[in-house]
């Protein structure tokens, strides 16, 4: 686009004199195509830092058994949901929770460690992308997991799946896109068994047996002497919108018992050994050389995702951060 400029009273055409759509061109997006070496760190300790007591655990799961077995017209469902909740989640948490080990209450020793070591696992990972600028395909594989201490304590990754379970992956696909600097990872899994993680820093650290918990989840708690702490022996009615609802006492043993086995056999009363890691965000890349091809990338703020697998209801955080080179 040409200007026009007034200089001594003549008309003189010079090119873009004074022009605002001078600006530099929008760089051509970077090349992410090739292998990454990424270090960085993942907390992982939402589950724990979160976590509700053992009894709580327990109730929740127990009213949430008790509203499916209604099975009340959805209209009022949330509505059962609140009464039970209300007549039976503190009682039954605390009659629970009573009777759990002390090394298991929330706010323990135990209970503090591993919030501190999950929140800080350190992780090595090697991205691996092909394809078209908005179209990448590859995996990310997990190349070394290490947990804080002095010194840190690295995770035997080929002794996670020893036992032939077959649910391990350290290996995710993945998909992104490029904008500009900038790519865009798509959500991705991996399964790491939290339960020969945890059982590494309980036991290397405290040498507490993780045992006792699920013995005590299936042997002392007795899910009639439980209901007669909680006035329920005999069952539970409610009216609800001019609607009854009632479960008989034996209804409710039963229910109890499923709650019970809810939390039995997850490793801390949470992880199971096919909770996974969902990951996803963006990452910022830099071209050091001028070649057109990002040689570092780092994650951006927001870096994350979710776990999988939990009895916890609605998603619990898991915040990343990491840097890589090509």
């Amino acid at each position: 686009m040409k200007s026009l400029c007034v200089i001594l009273g003549l008309v003189v055409v010079f090119p873009a004199c004074g022009d605002d759509n001078n600006s530099p061109a929008t760089p051509p997006p970077l090349d992410f195509t090739g292998d990454f070496d990424t270090v960085g760190t993942w907390d992982l300790s939402g589950p724990i830092a979160a976590h509700e007591s053992v009894g709580q655990g327990v109730a929740r799961i127990f009213v949430r058994l008790l509203v499916e077995r209604a099975r009340a017209p959805s209209l009022i469902k949330d509505r059962l949901s609140e009464v039970l909740r209300a007549a039976l989640l503190g009682p039954v948490a605390s009659a629970v929770d009573a009777q759990t080990p002390p090394e298991w209450q929330v706010g323990g020793e135990l209970h503090s460690a591993l919030t501190m070591k999950l929140a800080a696992i350190g992780v090595e990972t090697r991205l691996s992308l092909q394809g078209e600028p908005g179209a990448l395909a590859g995996t990310e594989r997990l190349t070394a997991l290490s947990i804080p201490g002095d010194p840190p304590y690295s995770v035997d990754l080929t002794a996670l799946d020893e036992d032939g379970s077959g649910v391990v992956s350290l290996v995710a696909p993945v998909t992104a896109r490029v904008n500009g600097r900038r790519l865009t990872v798509d959500q991705h899994v991996f399964v790491v068994r939290f339960d020969r993680l945890i059982t590494d820093i309980v036991i290397g650290d405290f040498g507490v047996d993780l045992g006792p918990l699920d013995a005590f989840l299936s042997g002392t708690i007795d899910c009639l002497a439980l209901l007669a702490s909680v006035d329920a022996a005999d069952g539970v009615r409610f009216t609800i919108a001019g609607r009854e609802f009632g479960f008989s006492g034996s209804a409710l043993a039963e229910v109890c018992a499923t709650a019970i086995g809810g939390l039995t056999g997850r490793t801390a009363g949470v992880f199971s050994r096919d909770t996974g890691v969902a990951l996803w965000g963006t990452v910022t890349g830099t071209d050091v050389d001028g070649d057109g091809r990002a040689d570092t990338l780092a994650s951006d703020p927001g870096y994350g995702g979710k776990f999988t697998g939990l009895p916890i209801p609605g998603d619990i955080a898991i915040t990343a951060a990491f840097t890589g080179r090509r």
